[in-house]
C-alpha cells in the first residue's frame, strides 16, 4: 500500500510553523549525530531552507516562548508543535534563551546561522530574528490559562474511524501520534483540571467523545497507580472503544430522537463488531478489543452483549464505562441538554453496585471533584 502523504494524516503538518520547527530540530539533531557533509544532514538543511514558504501569511511575526520545559508558539501551547520542537526546546533551555521572534524578511541563511549559534553557543546578530529573555512588557503566557486545542487529534481520529478499511497499515501510526499528544497533556497537568476537548459540532461528537474518554480513562488509571506503559494501552483501548459504530447505519447513529426498538437492537451490535475490527489488526493492543466488547456490559452484567455466564469486566473496561457515562452527559446533543458536573456525579453514585463498581466509582467522583476544584 502506498503511504499517504504526511499532510493527509495530520492536519497541523500543513502549518508552515510546524514544518520550520520540525526542520530546525532535525538539523540540530543531525549536527550532533553526523559529520558535516553527511547526506542525512545535508537533506535536513535543504528541507529547513525550503520551510519558509507561507510562514508569515496572516502573521506579523512568529513568536516562540520557552519556559519551564514548555513551549508556546504565538502565545498558545500547541502540543503537536511542541512535540516536533523537542531538540530546539532543549537547546534553547541550555543556552538560557526564553524568547525567539521570527520576522518577515527572514532568510534561509539566518536560520542556518541560528542553528549554528545554538550549537556553538555564539549567536551573531540576525536582522530578522530577535533572541533574548522575556521582558516585563511582554509577560510569559499563563500555562494555567492556556486552552489546549485537540482539533488536530479529533480530525485525525475521524480519518481513522471513517477510513478504517483503507488505512489498515497506518492505523497504529495514527493512533500512536494522537496518544503522544494526549499523554503529554495528561502527565504535564496531573494536579490541574483535566483539559477536555470541546464539541465543535454534532458531526464531531463521536471523535471528540473518544478523545475525552481516552483522557478521562488515562487520568483514572494514572491516579490508581497503573504503570505508565499500561496507562498508554488503557488510553488506546478507551479511544477506540466505539470503533464498532463505524458499521452502524448512519441514519441510526445520527438520529436526533429516541431510537425505535429495532434501531436500538442494531446499535447494540457495535461492541461485537468493534471487537472484531480491532482483533483483525494485530498491532493494536488486545486490550482494545476487550474494552470494545465489554464497555456496555455494566458491573452487574445486565448490559449488552448478553453473556453466556456472568463475569467481571476488565479494569480498563470499568474505567472506560465511568468515563463514557460522565462525558456523554456533559455534552449538548440534539436530544439532550448538557448537565452540570455535580449533577452527573450524583447520578453516577446512584448507579453504584449496578452499573459501576463502588471503589472505582467513588475514586472517579473524587478525581473529577479534585481536578475541577483545582
Amino acid at each position: 500500500m502506498t503511504a499517504q502523504p504526511e499532510w493527509s494524516l495530520s492536519p497541523i503538518a500543513a502549518d508552515p510553523r510546524y514544518r520550520m520547527l520540525r526542520h530546525i530540530s532535525r538539523v540540530l539533531r543531525g549536527r550532533s549525530l553526523y559529520p558535516a557533509g553527511h547526506p542525512q544532514l545535508r537533506d535536513a538543511v535543504n528541507e529547513l531552507l525550503g520551510s519558509l514558504d507561507g510562514l508569515f501569511e496572516g502573521r506579523e511575526e512568529v513568536r516562540i516562548v520557552a519556559v519551564d520545559d514548555r513551549l508556546f508558539i504565538d502565545d498558545v501551547r500547541s502540543l503537536e508543535l511542541e512535540m516536533v520542537s523537542h531538540d530546539l526546546k532543549g537547546r534553547l533551555k541550555t543556552r538560557g534563551i526564553e524568547l525567539l521572534i521570527f520576522q518577515p524578511g527572514l532568510e534561509g541563511h539566518e536560520l542556518l546561522a541560528l542553528v549554528d549559534g545554538l550549537t556553538s553557543g555564539t549567536l551573531p546578530p540576525l536582522p530578522h530574528i530577535q533572541i533574548g529573555k522575556l521582558s516585563a512588557e511582554r509577560p510569559q503566557p499563563d500555562a494555567a490559562a492556556v486552552q489546549v486545542d485537540f482539533g488536530s487529534q479529533i480530525q485525525e481520529l475521524r480519518q481513522i474511524f471513517e477510513g478504517w478499511d483503507e488505512i489498515q497499515g497506518l492505523v497504529v501510526d495514527q493512533v500512536e501520534r494522537i496518544m503522544r499528544v494526549l499523554e503529554d497533556q495528561l502527565f504535564a497537568n496531573r494536579s490541574s483540571l483535566i483539559s477536555l476537548a470541546s464539541l465543535k459540532s454534532y458531526d464531531e461528537y463521536t471523535y471528540t467523545h473518544a478523545i475525552n474518554i481516552a483522557i478521562l480513562t488515562m487520568a483514572q488509571a494514572e491516579s490508581l497507580g497503573v504503570p505508565k506503559r499500561l496507562v498508554h494501552d488503557f488510553g488506546v483501548a478507551a479511544m477506540l472503544h466505539d470503533v464498532g459504530k463505524t458499521l452502524v447505519p448512519e441514519h441510526i447513529l445520527k438520529k436526533p430522537s429516541k431510537l425505535e426498538p429495532h434501531e436500538y437492537e442494531e446499535m447494540k451490535k457495535h461492541p461485537i463488531t468493534g471487537s472484531i475490527l480491532l482483533l483483525r489488526n494485530p498491532s493494536i493492543p488486545k486490550l482494545a478489543a476487550i474494552v470494545a466488547y465489554e464497555h456496555h456490559l455494566l458491573y452487574n452484567a445486565s448490559g449488552y452483549p448478553a453473556l453466556p455466564r456472568p463475569r467481571t469486566q476488565h479494569l480498563c473496561s470499568m474505567l472506560t464505562s465511568l468515563s463514557d457515562f460522565y462525558d456523554a452527559l456533559r455534552t449538548n446533543r440534539p436530544y439532550q441538554t448538557a448537565r452540570p458536573s455535580d449533577e452527573i456525579l450524583a447520578m453516577l453514585q446512584t448507579r453504584i453496585g449496578t452499573h459501576f463498581e463502588e471503589r472505582l466509582a467513588r475514586h472517579f467522583v473524587s478525581l473529577i471533584q479534585a481536578r475541577t476544584a483545582a
